[in-house]
């Protein structure tokens, strides 16, 4: 979706209450973020300044896309559910459930691809839980917690993890290096260790994966 660059239609700061808006929105999507978590990427009152930005794609897609000062934190489109930004992730890398890949797809990825089934390395127990059209984010296999791309499930996990694996596993709406990632500041993931689908706080440093691949 970002791959090639945008046009900013709009750009406005929030007032209190739009960002309390933002808030509940976030709250209600993401129930298991804990009130320190929410402070982190939607602070109410101080914090540093939230933005509003209006974009249309080089697709023609209209998206709305949320700054904590210059930094893109959430996207959404059509209205639909608020997707987190690599940046995001980086601060929260629980806040979604994961797949794994190698380094090799993920440069596929980065020239437009979507994610293809067969290239699941692995996944955290979270996926399980998951439903077609649930954001899902994706990081490379063997490396980091820091999440490199972010999309939409496609298909059930059950699907998913049938053999043999064929078909979109992931529409992906925003990699590492696209345009989106470029306008936070190009800043690059950050050496995430341990792992766990429970609150960051309490990673471990064994990585949870679905019981397909043990």
């Amino acid at each position: 979706m970002f791959i090639k660059p945008f046009k900013i239609k709009s750009n406005v700061r929030l007032r209190n209450t739009d960002r309390k808006r933002l808030r509940a929105q976030l709250e209600a999507q993401y129930p298991h973020l804990s009130v320190s978590q929410l402070d982190v990427v939607c602070p109410v009152g101080r914090g540093g300044e939230l933005f509003q930005l209006r974009l249309l794609c080089h697709g023609g897609e209209a998206v709305v896309a949320y700054c904590l000062d210059a930094e893109p934190i959430f996207f959404e489109q059509d209205g639909g559910r608020l997707i987190p930004t690599l940046y995001t992730l980086w601060r929260l890398p629980s806040l979604l459930p994961y797949l794994c890949t190698w380094e090799a797809v993920i440069e596929r990825l980065a020239g437009g691809a979507d994610f293809m089934a067969p290239g699941l390395a692995g996944c955290s127990e979270r996926l399980s839980e998951a439903r077609p059209g649930d954001a899902v984010a994706i990081r490379v296999a063997g490396g980091s917690r820091a999440a490199v791309a972010v999309g939409r499930l496609l298909q059930s996990p059950q699907a998913l993890m049938a053999e043999p694996r064929a078909g979109k596993a992931v529409a992906v709406a925003h990699v590492l290096g696209d345009q989106l990632w470029v306008h936070g500041g190009k800043r690059p993931p950050p050496e995430l260790e341990g792992d766990s689908d429970e609150e960051d706080e309490n990673s471990q440093q064994q990585p949870q994966v679905c019981s397909a691949f043990r």
